[in-house]
């Protein structure tokens, strides 16, 4: 095991997937995360329903993590988790930052914005990165390997042709009838529309569809929206719980840093505590920013 401690920033998914590749290769690994998470009466109601079947749910513990949410054509206001805003809590106060006429949000909890995707999983095509310094050749085997972490609920039709799968065994979900009805239709049509440059498939999730040994698998319970009971919709912050068994790998919560300094020695990370706003500081030699997008 290397006794240089490689530091990761952030609890997302590039988080927890470069955690993950260093921890392989034996490397002391410190990660430093702000690390929110569900409030615990709410963390005890999932757990209450995770242990049961849909059909034994009371109806009031559901409406205590469901809320008022109102799905509309124009989208969901504020996508609120098990009825909790803290994927987005305390960010705008540790997180400066100006994004004008954007629903886009910065996010402290654990597992990031993970915790509130929709799991979309589809790859680039050739075309999307013609500009790119790399190539979908080069991508593929770092495609594999993410699927390997999440999981892929998805099956092996004509889209696979524009969107390798890379995933030897994708687990589909059920199709309601309309969605089954629409594929149908679509596919008396297939030829006329690929002419005309319509090409149509299964959506690609990183949702566990069925039972592994991770956990149960989806049971179509409609809770997709609000939070998934059986955490069934892939969330790094599970991955985070699975590498603090690793005994070469530390989570270390409720750290805010600010500054990055290198020199001879190594990287001085500079940094606050959450919630006390105590000084910190750490040091490693190498610091790997995994912060998200924003």
């Amino acid at each position: 095991m290397s006794s240089t401690v490689h530091c990761v920033i952030g609890s997302g998914p590039a988080g927890v997937a470069c955690a993950r590749a260093l921890v392989a290769r034996g490397a002391r690994v410190l990660m430093l995360d702000a690390g929110l998470e569900l409030e615990a009466d709410r963390a005890q109601i999932v757990r209450e329903l995770a242990a049961t079947s849909p059909a034994a749910w009371p109806p009031e513990k559901v409406s205590a993590l469901t809320g008022d949410l109102q799905a509309k054509a124009s989208g969901v206001p504020t996508k609120l988790i098990f009825g909790s805003d803290f994927p987005y809590r305390d960010a705008g106060g540790h997180l400066p930052w100006h994004g004008p006429d954007t629903a886009i949000r910065p996010s402290l909890a654990l597992g990031g914005l993970s915790n509130a995707w929709g799991a979309a999983m589809l790859p680039h095509r050739d075309a999307d990165i013609a500009g790119w310094p790399i190539t979908n050749a080069d991508l593929a085997p770092h495609f594999r390997a993410v699927t390997q972490i999440t999981g892929l609920a998805a099956e092996t039709d004509a889209l696979a042709e524009l969107f390798p799968l890379h995933c030897d065994q994708p687990q589909p979900l059920p199709a309601s009838r309309q969605v089954q009805r629409f594929l149908n239709h679509l596919g008396r049509h297939r030829t006329r529309l690929n002419q005309r440059g319509w090409h149509f498939g299964r959506s690609r999730l990183a949702v566990r569809a069925a039972d592994n040994e991770r956990g149960q698998g989806c049971v179509c319970c409609g809770l997709c929206l609000s939070g998934c009971p059986y955490d069934c919709i892939y969330n790094s912050a599970g991955t985070v719980r699975q590498l603090r068994a690793e005994k070469n790998f530390t989570y270390q919560g409720d750290v805010i840093v600010t500054r990055l300094r290198e020199d001879s020695t190594g990287v001085h990370l500079e940094a606050r505590h959450r919630v006390t706003g105590a000084p910190l500081t750490f040091a490693a030699g190498r610091v790997y920013l995994a912060a998200g997008v924003i």
